[in-house]
């Protein structure tokens, strides 16, 4: 998944008013020259400006980030990994405006999901929406695309036997002979050990709230358990004035970042953190031979090429791998 397409207006604004400019009249390259020069690359001065900005929010951000990872027992181990379009040097931006800083926040995420071939043929229940952190298979867990969402498909599960783990009993099974059926395990363990959506990103807001929070100095403070170590875990100490040089904006279930402003003097930079699952989906033979090659932009036009292209695409999507980050209260 990518990270929101924060420059895809100012690209608009950029081509019309390069469409727009005096200079078009001239030689193309040197238009061209000119207009980047004036419009899309960054004075010294605001280049210099912007660098120091972002080592400020990158250090804030590490920081906030081992402060989550306290408050949710482990689940953010990684630093923000810098990504969009300040990490790949597309310094485009309105001439008053400022550079976005991105960043995916990696989650803790054991098990593997195995995408398979085909989208999910009916409306999804809220078991598939959520993904297992108690079920393991070699293969992976079997997981379907409908649309941009990737669903737990239960009776493929169910056809792969997959392990079930740390599964809760309920209370009425006293029974020593009656046993839940396979379906009834995984939904059991989908419930009660799951990574959900909607729950992330409102977990997450609430653990940049304590670590902004001049009242904590520490995020398990009011832990009775942690009040009890000898030897405490330790986090960074997030000075008063990084505190109050960065604001968190109300939570958007629609968006997959959580967004903040850091306030640089007069300027407000806008900083995104986008939890993500990173590595855990594998690509099925299956998938890659049936759902793959109807992607038509994966051919590469030429008849006689276009096996060792697709091969070659193939490749180069298994070395990257998918990345999932919630949204809209699915794992896309």
């Amino acid at each position: 998944a990518k990270v929101e397409r924060a420059a895809e207006s100012t690209k608009e604004q950029n081509r019309q008013a390069f469409q727009e400019s005096p200079e078009m009249s001239e030689e193309p390259e040197t238009c061209l020259q000119q207009f980047y020069t004036s419009h899309v690359l960054l004075s010294g001065d605001k280049a210099q400006r912007v660098e120091e900005n972002f080592s400020a929010v990158e250090t804030l951000m590490g920081s906030i980030v081992k402060w989550a990872y306290q408050s949710s027992s482990g689940l953010y181990p990684q630093s923000p990994i810098s990504v969009g379009s300040y990490r790949e040097g597309l310094h485009l931006q309105p001439e008053d405006g400022s550079i976005n800083f991105d960043f995916l926040v990696p989650i803790r995420f054991n098990p593997k999901l195995a995408l398979v071939s085909g989208g999910l043929a009916k409306q999804p229940g809220h078991y598939e929406q959520r993904l297992p952190t108690y079920m393991f298979r070699d293969h992976g867990v079997p997981v379907r695309h409908w649309g941009t969402k990737i669903l737990v498909d239960l009776e493929a599960v169910e056809e792969a036997h997959v392990e079930v783990h740390c599964h809760k009993q309920k209370a009425w099974l006293e029974d020593d002979d009656i046993d839940l059926d396979e379906v009834d395990e995984y939904k059991e363990s989908l419930e009660h050990h799951n990574l959900d959506p909607i729950q992330i990103l409102k977990d997450f807001h609430r653990y940049i709230e304590i670590a902004l929070d001049p009242a904590y100095s520490h995020p398990l403070q009011n832990d009775l358990i942690f009040r009890q170590r000898l030897r405490p875990p330790k986090v960074p100490t997030i000075p008063p004035w990084m505190r109050q040089s960065i604001q968190l904006q109300a939570l958007r279930p629609a968006s997959p970042a959580i967004q903040l402003s850091f306030l640089a003097g007069p300027e407000a930079v806008p900083v995104r953190l986008v939890p993500a699952i990173q590595g855990a989906v594998k690509l099925s033979n299956q998938w890659l031979r049936e759902d793959l090659t109807h992607l038509s932009d994966w051919w590469a036009g030429d008849l006689t090429n276009e096996k060792r292209s697709f091969l070659q695409k193939v490749a180069a999507l298994q070395e990257v791998g998918p990345e999932l980050v919630a949204k809209g209260g699915f794992w896309r």
